[in-house]
């Protein structure tokens, strides 16, 4: 979704120039209707500056470009990227 990236932001989209991504997670509510969300994890380089690296994410777990989610049969996440790297 680079072409559609803007120059403001938004509750869903907090950062300008986004090119990392991140992941919003979201909690289904008591009806079919409702829900709420937040930012689970900003994706970022390691050694990205504070802005950009807002979820702390070091050497081990630093990713960028989520594409994909997937539950392991311990109920582990695993993010699918497409960064191309």
């Amino acid at each position: 979704n680079n072409t559609r990236r803007t120059d403001e932001t938004n509750p869903a989209n907090p950062r300008l120039n986004n090119k990392f991504g991140h992941v919003i997670r979201w909690d289904e509510g008591t009806s079919a209707t409702d829900f709420t969300w937040d930012i689970f994890v900003f994706g970022s380089p390691a050694n990205g500056d504070a802005d950009t690296n807002r979820s702390g994410l070091n050497e081990l777990n630093q990713f960028a470009s989520p594409d994909g989610l997937a539950f392991d049969g311990r109920g582990i996440l695993w993010i699918q990227t497409d960064n191309g790297a």
